[in-house]
C-alpha cells in the first residue's frame, strides 16, 4: 500500500517539470529590440484584422527611443508614421514604415480572395429545393399513416 502523500508528491513534481519546460520554451528577453524590429512589429499590428493601433503606436514610440537604431532605418519616416497613425491614416502609416525600413513598393493586399459565382447560388437553390421537397413529402406521407382507432374485442361481443 502506498503512502497517501506519494501521489500528491508525484503530481507536484510533474507539474513543476511541466512549468519549467514551458518557461524555458518561451525564453527570456534577449535584450532591447532594435528600431527595425520594432517598426516591423508596428507594421504587423497595423496589418492585422482588425488593426491594433494602440500596440502599433507603442512600437513606433519604442522604435523612436530604441537604443539600437541600424543605419538603414530612417527614423524621420518612423516619426512621420507616428503622426500619420495619430491622424488615423493606417495605409499611409504602413507605407511610411515600409519606406523607413527601405522596403520598396506597396504592401501586399489580401493573399486569398474568394469569389462567389453563379454556381454557388445554383447549388444553394438546388439544396433549398431538395429540402423543401423532402419536407413536403414527409407531410404528405404522415397523413396516410394514420391508424383507425381499434375497438376492443369484448366490446363487439357485449352487444350480442
Amino acid at each position: 500500500m502506498t503512502h497517501p502523500r506519494v501521489p500528491t508528491l508525484l503530481l507536484a513534481l510533474a507539474l513543476a517539470a511541466t512549468l519549467t519546460n514551458v518557461a524555458l520554451a518561451h525564453g527570456g528577453e534577449t535584450g532591447p529590440a532594435d528600431a527595425a524590429d520594432l517598426a516591423g512589429q508596428a507594421i504587423a499590428y497595423l496589418q492585422a484584422d482588425p488593426p491594433n493601433t494602440s500596440m502599433a503606436s507603442d512600437r513606433i514610440n519604442d522604435a523612436l527611443t530604441a537604443e539600437q537604431a541600424p543605419t538603414d532605418v530612417n527614423l524621420e519616416l518612423v516619426k512621420a508614421a507616428g503622426i500619420a497613425l495619430k491622424q488615423g491614416a493606417l495605409p499611409q502609416t504602413v507605407q511610411l514604415l515600409d519606406a523607413a525600413l527601405g522596403k520598396p513598393g506597396q504592401t501586399l493586399g489580401p493573399i486569398v480572395t474568394v469569389r462567389v459565382g453563379a454556381g454557388y447560388y445554383l447549388a444553394f437553390a438546388v439544396a433549398a429545393l431538395l429540402i423543401g421537397l423532402g419536407a413536403y413529402g414527409l407531410g404528405r406521407r404522415g397523413g396516410h399513416e394514420r391508424r383507425r382507432p381499434s375497438t376492443p374485442a369484448n366490446a363487439t361481443n357485449a352487444h350480442e
